[in-house]
């Protein structure tokens, strides 16, 4: 949190710095991750920067997908899912916004849509690796096959 301090210090000096924005609100999020005693509050804090970021460049899918995994996080599917489809349209073939995109769906339940999404960010990849792309493929894989709609030995 003291990293998020300094952040939240520097954009009283750059007011208008998007990254700085970003960095805000994904220490956030990832702290709510954790599962404080207020890890709602951190998530609604970490929209709320996403949204400042979002403001100040239009043009980056980073803040969608973050406000969308906030939205999740929060248990807000609906509105989570325009985000993370408006995040395609500005960068459909970003491994990290499409792996965001499976993530969501994972989260909704919805795994044969996850696993699409995942195996997808992996394939865009190339072989450089993403450990949240391969994780919850191998988690959407294990969901299906879960529910039997995975066959045996399909990947």
């Amino acid at each position: 949190m003291k990293q998020i301090a300094l952040f939240k210090q520097a954009t009283a000096v750059e007011p208008q710095n998007p990254e700085l924005t970003f960095y805000i609100a994904e220490g956030l999020r990832s702290h709510s991750w954790r599962l404080p005693d207020d890890y709602e509050a951190l998530a609604r804090e970490a929209r709320t920067w996403f949204e400042r970021g979002r403001a100040l460049n239009p043009y980056d899918a980073r803040n969608l997908t973050g406000i969308g995994m906030c939205d999740d996080w929060l248990n807000e599917f609906a509105p989570a899912e325009k985000l993370f489809l408006d995040a395609l349209k500005l960068d459909p073939n970003g491994a990290n916004t499409v792996a965001r995109v499976g993530w969501h769906y994972l989260q909704t339940g919805d795994f044969v849509k996850a696993k699409q999404y995942l195996e997808r960010s992996v394939r865009l990849l190339n072989g450089w690796g993403d450990e949240f792309a391969q994780t919850h493929l191998e988690a959407a894989n294990r969901r299906l096959k879960e529910s039997g709609q995975l066959r045996p030995g399909a990947k």
